[in-house]
């Protein structure tokens, strides 16, 4: 698809359970009967692996390899030319688990996941050996509901520091040499949170749809706004200096990074919005709920 929406081509290449990965030789991903694939850009394929287990996010490319994380708790790494197996990572699962958000990221030579059991390992991309772990903190209870650890926002990295959310709302921020916690804070969040690099915060929508910004370093809270109370808002992103985030009414947001306070909004599609919103290219695109694509130029916003 062009910039300005066009379809430029379509090829189709089977049911996949996992996103699609550009690699320097083509593409990969995991299809619906977990075989992962890894084809040319003429969508030949270059070798084909049977995992055994399905997954949900598309494989990585680093140092030579393709890394992919499965359901049942492992971390595979195959050679990038041959698919030959290199090392596999693998963890216990518990015995209930929920689809959380879990997409590997490479920091150094290193791969940084978390799993369903909510440990965070550090993994060396060379070996598999682990360089450190931690188990985030959850709740203690006889109801296994209540004791879910699963990672439910994508983890973020700035710096030498890992920002996790986990499915109760709890923030923790790591340093990404020695796996130690920096800070810990519940903040009552189940969405994808925005940092600031420029400005040291953290921007999060809260479980009732407020909006929240927090010190990076400290975890002390900076603002907070509730004009977005009840309406069901997405995930937030900041693009440009500027906070968006869409709401059920199809409404998106652009509100200040100073004070949370809202600058304008623009109504994308009455069906309301619920997916995250996407920066590319000097360009944001927002997915309503009736499948319509939008694009805005960033300038317009």
């Amino acid at each position: 698809i062009s910039h300005d929406g066009e379809l430029l081509s379509k090829q189709w290449i089977e049911a996949t359970s996992s996103g699609v990965t550009k690699t320097s030789l083509g593409i990969a991903y995991v299809n619906k009967n977990g075989f992962i694939q890894h084809k040319d850009k003429n969508l030949a394929v270059l070798w084909s692996s049977d995992l055994k287990a399905l997954a949900f996010d598309a494989p990585i490319e680093i140092d030579g390899q393709l890394v992919v994380q499965t359901i049942d708790g492992r971390l595979s790494s195959f050679d990038l030319t041959t698919g030959q197996l290199q090392w596999v990572y693998q963890i216990v699962q518990p015995e209930l688990t929920i689809k959380g958000e879990t997409t590997p990221l490479i920091y150094k030579n290193n791969i940084i996941t978390a799993f369903a059991n909510g440990r965070i390992v550090s993994v060396d991309a060379s070996t598999g050996l682990v360089n450190w772990e931690y188990s985030l903190k959850g709740a203690v209870s006889s109801n296994v509901l209540e004791n879910l650890l699963d990672i439910d926002a994508p983890m973020q990295m700035v710096g030498n520091q890992l920002f996790v959310m986990g499915n109760h709302g709890n923030m923790t921020v790591l340093n990404l040499d020695q796996g130690n916690p920096v800070w810990e804070k519940d903040i009552q969040s189940l969405k994808s949170f925005a940092l600031d690099e420029i400005n040291n915060r953290l921007y999060v929508v809260l479980v009732d749809g407020s909006l929240t910004a927090i010190n990076m370093a400290t975890g002390t809270f900076a603002w907070h706004e509730n004009f977005l109370l009840y309406r069901n808002p997405t995930g937030i992103v900041l693009v440009n200096g500027v906070l968006l985030v869409g709401d059920y009414e199809g409404y998106l947001h652009a509100v200040s990074t100073k004070n949370g306070q809202p600058l304008n909004r623009y109504r994308i599609d009455s069906s309301g919005i619920q997916t995250k919103i996407v920066e590319y290219n000097s360009n944001v695109y927002v997915q309503s709920q009736s499948g319509k694509l939008i694009s805005l130029s960033v300038s317009e916003i």
